[in-house]
């Protein structure tokens, strides 16, 4: 609690401090949300409400919408947290929720209210109840499930990634195809459906303008090899951002990392995580490959919340009472730096050519518009 809390607070705090004017992203959610309509040329409706809604409860202040980012980065926190208390030691699923502040998609890069950052939550959410869908054995986590599907539908169209690498999975894995036999998956894809069909239906009546702006976004340069070199630049960009969290570990891991050898009962929890945070990575690396398009690095920065939970379960550990000090002090060091590129950048604006779109006389503008 005390590290949600820290978090919330310095990354609402630093940003509200430093930023003159909101970012692009946020302005542009609130400019749409004012209208609340069931869709935007670019993306679905859900992160536009929000910016909305916020300005409406609290108008004229730009910390609400950094806290709202904040937000939605500790219920991250929380569920990679939470999934580990179900496989492993409560050190170590606190170590895997932590190792987050050591990846950019986390820090400095989750700023801005926008469709992927609105998405983290209940990305990870739904991977969360989808777990215990599968091992309660209840309908109820079937139901929360797909309605968390629905909201992450509902944020960006690539949740139907997570929703396809979930029906693989059912198909696919013994422990979990014994559900079709029963209503539940049926209703947890009913449920998704009725929270997106709103947008579902407007989308139709108007030619799926995000679908058309995404494959806009996205075309590559035609050429044959970027069939090789857009999945290889995707990925790369997505190892640099687990590396971190891969390098604090080294204290326990050494620099030799080992697969860990688990036991019977631990390998529904193995298949589970490597099912839920490579599957999606996967899938994006295989459409980059067949349809041969150039993803941006952010498309995947949704993807990790449960990297560093599995991390901690795969790795062969030295978990001494030394070892542990030296990966919390390396964790806390990587977390302090992940903060200097947000301060620095902003100090330094004044001072540079190259300033970035948030620098500018805001205040001014507004009143002269007015």
């Amino acid at each position: 609690g005390l590290f949600l809390l820290g978090h919330l607070v310095l990354w609402t705090l630093l940003p509200s401090v430093l930023h003159p004017n909101l970012p692009l992203d946020s302005v542009e959610m609130y400019s749409w949300g004012q209208h609340w309509d069931l869709g935007y040329h670019k993306h679905p409706p859900l992160p536009a409400w929000i910016a909305s809604g916020i300005a409406h409860v609290v108008p004229g202040a730009a910390w609400p919408i950094y806290l709202a980012v904040q937000v939605c980065i500790v219920t991250c926190f929380w569920a990679a947290w939470r999934l580990g208390r179900e496989m492993v030691s409560p050190q170590l699923a606190l170590l895997g929720a932590f190792l987050l502040e050591c990846c950019y998609y986390y820090t400095f890069e989750a700023i801005d209210l926008n469709n992927n950052t609105v998405l983290y939550p209940f990305w990870a959410l739904a991977i969360l109840t989808f777990y215990w869908a599968i091992t309660r054995e209840h309908w109820g986590w079937w139901m929360a499930t797909g309605v968390l599907v629905g909201l992450a539908m509902l944020c960006k169209y690539s949740a139907a990634v997570l929703a396809i690498t979930m029906l693989a999975y059912g198909v696919l894995y013994p422990e979990a195809r014994k559900w079709w036999r029963t209503p539940c998956p049926y209703l947890m894809v009913l449920a998704a459906l009725l929270v997106f069909s709103p947008h579902l239906w407007w989308a139709i009546g108007n030619d799926f303008p995000p679908l058309r702006y995404a494959m806009n976004r996205t075309e590559g340069g035609g050429v044959w090899y970027g069939h090789v070199t857009y999945p290889l630049e995707f990925g790369s960009a997505q190892l640099l951002a687990v590396l971190p969290m891969l390098l604090v570990m080294v204290p326990l891991t050494g620099w030799r990392w080992r697969k860990r050898t688990c036991e019977p009962s631990e390998r529904f929890n193995r298949d589970f995580l490597l099912a839920m945070v490579l599957g999606p990575f996967v899938f994006h690396l295989l459409v980059s490959f067949v349809l041969n398009i150039r993803l941006r690095s952010m498309y995947g920065s949704n993807l990790w919340t449960f990297a560093g939970l599995a991390m901690v379960f795969l790795l062969q550990l030295d978990t001494s009472s030394r070892q542990w000090r030296k990966a919390w002090g390396w964790c806390a060091a990587v977390a302090a730096i992940m903060v200097a590129p947000l301060a620095l950048r902003s100090m330094a604006a004044p001072y540079v050519d190259q300033v970035l779109r948030i620098h500018f006389p805001g205040r001014e503008l507004a009143a002269e518009v007015e």
